[in-house]
């Protein structure tokens, strides 16, 4: 199964979910009007199963979509028929909406402040994560996690994959996490990662002192479609927040800005990953 067609089925999840939102419409009245279940409707848009051309006809017209984009969704929609569902193995349930979110994106903007962000990091780096925030967790449940991990970076270094811009605090790369060999490893992937086209990471020195997101971590997803929203995503230990109002998104976006001018620029970057790497000799 190619990953673009699982894609395509969470791009249209994606844009029905903005669209019965805009129209004022609840998932219960899609479902009386469909004439299915509520879980029918919600599995629809979260793409985990195929719409029918019918249901998706009759869902756009209730809607009130605009007539150029009932037409693309309905070529996504023959694109992506008979596909099987993103894998959610290793996903806590708080966890998968942005999955598909991520999944369904055309842009990533992310600031991460302790870690490595999780689409950059190396299989050994994550299984040292995993194993510090959750020591306890039997060895295929954090496998599973990791293999989550390694398809979403997967899908980020595809063809189709999203244009990902990083910023990351000095102390994300200066963190022994793993120990001297694995840090080293995952140092010379992010110099890697770099030289992609849709990959660009900076990092945040300790020299900068206080900025605009200091104490916060997130990731500000925006999607090719107008229908919709951009979206931003919070991670604690046990719960996600999923922000979409305008205003909201809107601070996100000026916090993003104002933290990759403080930042030093790509080539500083990578230079300074170097003079890290070489400490690690």
């Amino acid at each position: 199964m190619a990953e673009s067609s699982v894609i395509r089925r969470i791009h249209i999840g994606v844009e029905l979910e903005a669209y019965r939102k805009a129209a004022g419409w609840s998932r219960e009245q899609t479902a009386e009007l469909l004439d299915c279940s509520l879980s029918k409707i919600t599995k629809i848009e979260n793409g985990d199963v195929a719409v029918k051309r019918a249901e998706l006809l009759t869902m756009l017209e209730a809607y009130k979509a605009p007539e150029k984009q009932r037409e693309e969704l309905l070529q996504v929609a023959r694109e992506a028929k008979n596909q099987q569902p993103l894998s959610m193995a290793g996903v806590a349930a708080p966890f998968r909406k942005a999955r598909r979110l991520e999944a369904a994106a055309s842009q990533l903007a992310s600031f991460v402040a302790e870690l490595v962000p999780g689409l950059l990091q190396t299989e050994d780096y994550m299984r040292a994560v995993i194993a510090a925030v959750s020591p306890d967790l039997p060895d295929d449940e954090v496998e599973a996690r990791v293999r989550v991990r390694t398809e979403r970076q997967n899908w980020l270094m595809s063809d189709r994959g999203p244009l990902l811009r990083a910023v990351l605090s000095e102390g994300a790369i200066r963190r022994l996490v793993g120990g001297k060999e694995v840090m080293r490893k995952q140092l010379l992937h992010l110099v890697e990662m770099e030289k992609r086209a849709n990959i660009d990471f900076q990092v945040l020195p300790f020299s900068a002192g206080a900025h605009a997101a200091i104490g916060f971590t997130f990731t500000l997803m925006r999607f090719s479609s107008d229908s919709a929203p951009s979206t931003v995503y919070l991670e604690d230990l046990t719960t996600a927040t999923y922000l979409d109002k305008p205003r909201d998104v809107d601070v996100y976006k000026v916090t993003f800005d104002r933290l990759q001018q403080v930042a030093l620029s790509p080539a500083d970057s990578v230079a300074m990953l170097e003079t890290v790497l070489g400490e690690l000799e």
